[in-house]
């Protein structure tokens, strides 16, 4: 019985855990490809995974194992009528989205992912008598089991296996756990009698904090990874790898166990020098530096809860507090925080509660992920001595991590013009947060004051958002599910840019008025990837050559700078999802829109997912269809399938073009672009450059102009864009809403051309990170 029941709960756990990436990246294109989807599908697991320990409990305490066979047949077929949902694409269309992905995953996985949660108690229950094995150690085989399902789901299913073959490949694998659960169960309620529940038992509060702590990191650190590199299967999975083997280490046998948590101190420090300088790194070193640092933090916190695990009645209660307070953190982190954000900044203004305030929300693009770790340390805080062996292994972390900063600083503060000192700042930084930490975590003469630790790494914390931004001077600060939306007046008090996250998503000239107050100007003139002297200029003269009124549509609002190029008796119809774009592209901050209206151009927009808002529009045909939305650096992946482009070209008029933004940092978007065009047989030329005298406020940016293969509208307003000698972008993998591969197009950066053996600069000009160009360019 002993092995099945590691094999049940093996499998069981795998299942599990292939469901969450499958049903959020079948989500995707439903909703819109932002990595709140994950988030979202994140926390209702977390909430499955309370019920699902809870109804185990009561199961073993009832006598009610013997019910499990119909349990799991009802769970089953419920899973089988939820995917035929999900795969015939169905949307809770009146409802608001927040809502709506919340009703979509009960109805459709609900049930199951309940019955799957149920699991590891229940089969801990049932081998509870037996004395070969602790039963806290089958913990570990469910961990093994959803650390497989992680690392199977976007290495091998995503990437090789069509969406609907995943989840007749998960039915399968369901139902031989549900076969196994089934099996020891039943012998267990032939043999056994109903355990007694005590839901009481010491260091509970303690437990529910701990997890909340851990629960919370992880999707801090999610949010943070997917908000530069994308919305990807691959990247939500990351983070949860951490913790899940974490689970492994702090509830196995390892014999690294007690080093790993002795370096936790030591990694947390270092994980607050990635926390307000991890902007500026290559994508594989911030992938490396956040998921290797974490894992030994999460360590750390595991073997803390390890610690505090009861044995015999109380079992079902530990494991209901260690779900109880994973979703109370997911929940905070991923939903609350979010949408108190209005709240909270005006807390901010208040002279009381500013000194306080203020700095806990400019730390970060996601500044949550810095109260997770003034968290996390004091989770961390220990009395405890440290053998000098276990401090060995903790100088191998700290010296690995230094080095992979130190490969680092040649693309270091790329915002700085003295790029020597930049270096020697970043260095010096990294140097003084680790050893200070250090110093409080490690000195023989801390061991008496846990508090030492998580005060100095609370200041560490707080200190960051005193950093002067390359920018200037904030004018507002806004956070919603989408992320974090800020204006700022620049230094020379020349332009006002907009940023989401850490990406200029516009920039207009501005001026103080006789009054002082900051007013845009030049609404006319579209600064950074915008500019009149730049591939979007070019498109938008050549349309314009016959003086013919264009429809264009726009995905992606940003500040509205393409609002510049709409003229007398044109429509622009912008498709933006996230409404704090909306007021600020509409704010007293930026006029492009608001000129455009003036001057007898017609200017709308649709709240709403771009995908989703063109599949449903009836509206006229587009002469031009711009896709430029994307989030920060993330590639807006359900935009760049062949899906996406056909539901695209529904709305083009005859003769009418596609229009791809894909500059990007990390990822040659180009490349998908090109491939979908050939593989649907139409005509491309790729856009970038300025002239050689860049002008002030000008960006290099590049683009990927396409159209159908049908032939133009014959007519005095046909235009032709597409340079058959000009198609620099080589053909990448072809991206479908059952497949893509960001790694096939990552861009060679920092360690990851050294691996290459190639030198592609780590960010190009102009690359959405740049700040605006001085002046006197």
């Amino acid at each position: 019985m002993l092995n099945t029941a590691r094999a049940a709960s093996f499998f069981a756990a795998a299942s599990l855990f292939l469901l969450q990436p499958l049903v959020a990246r079948a989500l995707v294109p439903l909703y819109g490809g932002t990595s709140w989807i994950w988030i979202a599908v994140s926390v209702f697991f977390q909430l499955s995974l309370i019920l699902g320990y809870l109804a185990a409990t009561k199961l073993g305490a009832t006598g009610g194992l013997r019910l499990h066979g119909r349990a799991a047949a009802v769970a089953l077929l419920l899973a089988v009528a939820g995917f035929w949902i999900l795969f015939q694409r169905m949307i809770l269309e009146p409802l608001p989205i927040e809502i709506a992905v919340f009703l979509h995953l009960f109805l459709t996985v609900g049930a199951v992912a309940i019955y799957l949660a149920m699991a590891s108690p229940l089969l801990q229950i049932a081998i509870e008598d037996d004395g070969r094995i602790d039963a806290h150690r089958l913990y570990a085989w469910s961990n093994a089991g959803s650390l497989a399902g992680l690392i199977l789901y976007p290495t091998v299913m995503e990437t090789f296996v069509p969406l609907r073959f995943q989840m007749g490949i998960w039915l399968a694998i369901a139902s031989a756990a549900a076969l196994l659960i089934h099996r020891t169960v039943s012998r267990a309620a032939a043999l056994g009698a109903p355990q007694q529940i005590q839901w009481r038992f010491p260091g509970r509060g303690r437990v529910i904090f701990i997890s909340a702590v851990a629960g919370a990191l992880t999707i801090a650190v999610t949010a943070r990874l997917t908000l530069d590199l994308g919305a990807l299967p691959l990247l939500w999975v990351l983070p949860l790898i951490v913790l899940l083997l974490s689970y492994i280490v702090a509830f196995g046998t390892l014999a690294l166990q007690r080093s790993l948590v002795a370096a936790a101190p030591l990694a947390l420090a270092i994980t607050c020098y990635v926390f307000f300088n991890g902007a500026y790194m290559a994508p594989l070193e911030l992938v490396l530096l956040w998921c290797g640092l974490v894992f030994v933090v999460q360590c750390g916190l595991q073997s803390r809860l390890r610690a505090l695990a009861p044995v015999g009645g109380a079992r079902g209660a530990f494991y209901v507090a260690l779900a109880t307070g994973g979703f109370a953190g997911s929940l905070l982190v991923g939903c609350l925080l979010p949408y108190s954000w209005k709240a909270v900044s005006l807390l901010a203004t208040t002279p009381f509660t500013a000194p306080v305030i203020r700095p806990l929300l400019q730390t970060d693009p996601i500044p949550e992920l810095g109260w997770c770790l003034v968290a996390a340390a004091f989770a961390l805080a220990s009395s405890e001595r440290w053998r000098p062996r276990d401090l060995r292994l903790a100088s191998v972390i700290g010296i690995a991590a230094f080095l992979l900063i130190v490969n680092d600083t040649n693309d270091a503060r790329p915002l700085a013009e003295d790029r020597t000192y930049s270096q020697l700042l970043a260095l010096g930084t990294a140097a003084a947060t680790v050893l200070g930490a250090m110093a409080m975590a490690y000195l023989p003469g801390m061991a008496g004051r846990p508090a030492a630790f998580p005060v100095a790494v609370t200041l560490i914390v707080l200190s960051s958002s005193f950093v002067p931004s390359p920018y200037g001077r904030e004018l507002f600060r806004t956070r919603n599910v989408y992320g974090v939306l800020t204006a700022l007046e620049t230094v020379d008090r020349r332009f006002t840019i907009l940023l989401h996250g850490s990406t200029m998503h516009g920039m207009q000239f501005s001026r103080r008025n006789n009054a002082g107050d900051l007013v845009p100007v030049a609404p006319l003139s579209p600064l950074t990837y915008y500019h009149v002297q730049g591939p979007i200029g070019y498109v938008f003269r050549t349309l314009n050559a016959p003086r013919c009124p264009l429809r264009v549509g726009i995905v992606g609002l940003g500040a509205g700078s393409l609002a510049a190029y709409a003229k007398a008796g044109d429509s622009f119809e912008f498709f933006e999802i996230d409404p704090g774009v909306v007021s600020a592209a509409e704010g007293a901050h930026f006029s492009f829109m608001a000129a455009a209206r003036q001057r007898g151009a017609n200017i709308s927009v649709i709240e709403g997912d771009g995908r989703r808002s063109l599949a449903k529009r009836e509206g006229a045909p587009f002469d031009l269809l711009i896709f430029d939305a994307f989030s920060s650096d993330s590639i807006p992946a359900h935009l760049l399938t062949l899906e996406s482009f056909t539901t695209a070209e529904r709305q083009l008029a005859p003769g009418g073009y596609l229009l791809f933004h894909t500059s990007n940092r990390h990822f040659a978007l180009n490349e998908i672009v090109a491939a979908n065009a050939d593989r649907l047989g139409w005509r491309r030329t790729e856009m970038s450059g300025l002239p050689v005298n860049r002008p002030i406020g000008a960006m290099n940016s590049q683009w990927v102009i396409v159209r159908p293969a049908a032939a133009p509208a014959p007519g005095a307003c046909a235009v032709e864009l597409i340079d058959h000698e000009v198609q620099t972008a080589v053909a990448g993998p072809v991206w479908t809403d059952d497949f893509s591969n960001p790694l096939g197009v990552i861009k060679a950066q920092g360690l990851w051309s050294q691996l290459r053996g190639t030198t592609e600069p780590a960010s190009e000009p102009g690359a959405p990170s740049d700040p605006p160009p001085s002046p006197n360019q």
